[in-house]
């Protein structure tokens, strides 16, 4: 059973598949499909009240997954010392973004335990 995000994420809130009870899954996910056959089955749930942070906490760390492969082609060119101006402004940009990342996830309270 899923609950619609305001972002448009799935947020299990009964395991379904290969997803946990609390996970989210963005639409690009590969497991947006088991979604769309949990929704098919039982349709969107109303949200449940969330008392913590962990949707926010799960976004964050899904934004950190895609800076880190976003950053593999400046990195490389920048190693290779093929890169030009956009390359350097890219990396900086997403540098910028994780940094503003940390101080949010930090203001949250940081990861739980059993995700570090």
């Amino acid at each position: 059973m899923f609950a619609q995000t305001e972002q448009g994420w799935a947020y299990c809130i009964e395991a379904f598949g290969d997803i946990h009870a609390g996970a989210t899954v963005p639409p690009v996910n590969e497991l947006w499909e088991q979604v769309q056959q949990s929704v098919a089955l039982d349709g969107w749930q109303a949200m449940p009240e969330i008392t913590d942070n962990s949707v926010r906490i799960a976004e964050i760390v899904n934004r950190f997954e895609k800076i880190e492969r976003e950053s593999l082609r400046p990195l490389i060119v920048i190693n290779n010392g093929t890169d030009v101006q956009f390359d350097r402004d890219k990396l900086a940009a997403l540098e910028t973004e994780a940094q503003t990342l940390r101080d949010e996830l930090n203001a949250l309270g940081g990861l739980p335990d059993e995700t570090q």
